[in-house]
């Protein structure tokens, strides 16, 4: 969905997936667009949603600082990729 003329506002943007892959599963998963659908998913995912949404990001204007002000992007992760991790061994 195209937010771009839709006059919202944004100063804030939380990514925040996270899919991890059986990793005793034999086939491969992947994206409509042919890649790994754990990168897909957790990197080029976030990487796609932030290209359509930073214009809209930078060109909010909060009300106490004005246009410029600080806006926050947040990434989260995990540690489910380390075997030793709870979770981490599936």
């Amino acid at each position: 969905k195209d937010i771009s003329g839709s006059g919202m506002a944004l100063d804030a943007v939380c990514l925040n997936a996270g899919l991890a892959r059986n990793t005793s599963a034999k086939d491969v998963l992947r994206t409509t667009e042919g890649f790994e659908l754990t990168i897909g998913t957790n990197h080029l995912g976030h990487f796609a949603l932030m290209q359509g949404i930073l214009p809209l990001l930078e060109s909010t204007t909060n009300e106490n600082e004005g246009q410029g002000a600080a806006k926050r992007i947040i990434v989260t992760a995990s540690g489910v990729h380390d075997p030793e991790s709870p979770g981490g061994a599936q």
